[in-house]
């Protein structure tokens, strides 16, 4: 994704609500440059809903989540690209 990044895509990057984390370490900076950066909980219904509206709008998504919680949470592949008016 960096490189999508760098090359002039709009990269939103979805990151858990983890207090103390150092958003300025220098790697961090570098790995994650030119990026913008939203924390939510995935948990909670009110978080998920803003996620489904934003895949709704994107171009592309790339998820990490690991099978069992990408189904649970609701975005294993046929839901997202369901909600897309963009994938296929």
């Amino acid at each position: 994704m960096r490189q999508l990044a760098d090359w002039g895509a709009d990269v939103l990057r979805i990151e858990p609500r983890t207090p103390g984390e150092n958003h300025h370490d220098p790697d961090y900076l570098n790995l994650h440059r030119n990026k913008r950066s939203l924390a939510l909980d995935l948990k909670q219904p009110a978080g998920r809903a803003l996620l489904h509206r934003l895949v709704a709008r994107a171009d592309v998504l790339v998820e990490n989540l690991r099978p069992p919680v990408k189904h649970r949470l609701g975005f294993d592949w046929g839901r997202p690209c369901a909600r897309s008016t963009r994938a296929s």
